[in-house]
């Protein structure tokens, strides 16, 4: 079974992406600050993770390269509510198709394309 991790203060949030899941026959789990998050995934070695920027303990994106460096298999989704993200020319460019980012809300089509890619 693939499995998905949400690192994400708002509990709504990881809570729709828990059922989509299930509703997919994806294991789920999340964690609503940084360090559970970063706790989290090094015990349950997601394939997928979706990461939000702001988080009541750091800032989430601060921990995108060594997630990536770290577990070479996980395809990592930054998500923030900001509206200015960089795509075209920022730190990550190197992880190629690895590294999706979108912006909150998502919508369910997004959430889909997010959640499915653990089935590839």
């Amino acid at each position: 079974m693939k499995k998905l991790v949400v690192i994400d203060d708002e509990q709504d949030f990881c809570t729709l992406v828990e059922m989509y899941c299930n509703k997919n026959g994806i294991e789920c789990r999340f964690a609503n600050t940084l360090l559970q998050g970063m706790e989290l995934v090094a015990t349950f070695l997601p394939d997928v993770l979706i990461l939000d920027n702001n988080l009541p303990d750091g800032l989430g994106w601060t921990k995108a390269a060594y997630l990536l460096d770290t577990y070479p298999s996980i395809n990592l989704n930054l998500i923030t509510a900001k509206k200015a993200i960089d795509k075209t020319n920022n730190e990550y460019a190197s992880y190629g198709k690895r590294v999706s980012f979108f912006h909150k809300p998502l919508s369910m089509l997004q959430l889909n394309d997010i959640v499915l890619q653990s089935n590839e």
